[in-house]
């Protein structure tokens, strides 16, 4: 191989590789025989998870994830089914245990993860027919009882932003969203700051529902929530540290 066939291979590389602490290092080795040989020297731990249900067998409790409650009402009910119009076929997890209380929250928990300024996703639909169906995300949680939510309520059409410190919720933020026509919506949330701000940002079947300033909490775990006695299903739950300080907009016109 000719001194401007590697050069072109590594120029390659580096214009493949984005400048963030995402991006995958990689360098150019030697073998016997002269040939370039790309390898993986560094990764950052913990960038990107997912959970998509689909390893576990129906019937049995999601890999990694621990449930809990707000207070000392019933944790719920959180299982593996299948479902064969899954976003990600086979499986999706399901909370399928109503909480008496209309208000109560019943959480599933990501453990041993904690993120501050971060980019969440996930994909869910009620899976019984009326009655109450709010479900979403929680996150910046120190404990049971102090952490940040994203509820959608698709009963009501509503999104609320929630922020609980010591057991007692306030709504930091609420509008009205619209529901596609489809079985499953999406759900993003994302927490970031600029110049000394701190504000959380939701979408809800992919336009802006609500933004809010807000820097009671800091860094906690994250995890999945539902709302009284929804009984909601859930896949493709994704989470990313967010490196970069962009917020929600529509692409630059350059």
């Amino acid at each position: 191989m000719g001194v401007g066939t590697v050069a072109k291979l590594l120029l390659v590389l580096f214009l493949g590789c984005s400048i963030s602490a995402a991006c995958l290092s990689r360098a150019a080795t030697w073998d016997g025989a002269g040939m370039a040989r790309v390898q993986p020297v560094q990764t950052v731990p913990d960038q990107f998870k997912k959970w998509t249900f689909d390893r576990e067998e129906p019937g049995e409790s999601p890999i990694g994830l621990s449930t809990g409650a707000l207070g000392t009402r019933p944790t719920g009910s959180w299982k593996i089914r299948a479902d064969p119009q899954a976003p990600s076929a086979p499986n999706i997890l399901v909370q399928a245990t109503p909480c008496p209380d209309p208000n109560c929250y019943q959480i599933l928990l990501a453990e041993g993860l904690t993120y501050e300024y971060l980019d969440l996703t996930v994909l869910l639909r009620p899976t019984a027919e009326g009655g109450q169906a709010s479900g979403g995300i929680v996150f910046g949680l120190k404990d049971p009882e102090n952490f940040y939510a994203v509820l959608v309520d698709l009963t009501a059409g509503t999104l609320e932003v929630i922020r609980v410190l010591d057991g007692k919720d306030t709504v930091l933020g609420r509008a009205p969203v619209r529901r596609k026509q489809a079985p499953w919506h999406s759900l993003r949330v994302q927490r970031n700051t600029i110049i000394s701000k701190e504000f959380i940002q939701t979408s809800f079947d992919g336009r802006l529902a609500v933004s809010v300033e807000d820097n009671a909490l800091g860094a906690g775990q994250i995890g999945l929530m539902t709302r009284g006695g929804s009984l909601m299903g859930f896949d493709n739950f994704h989470v990313i540290h967010l490196y970069s300080q962009r917020p929600f907009s529509p692409p630059a016109a350059y």
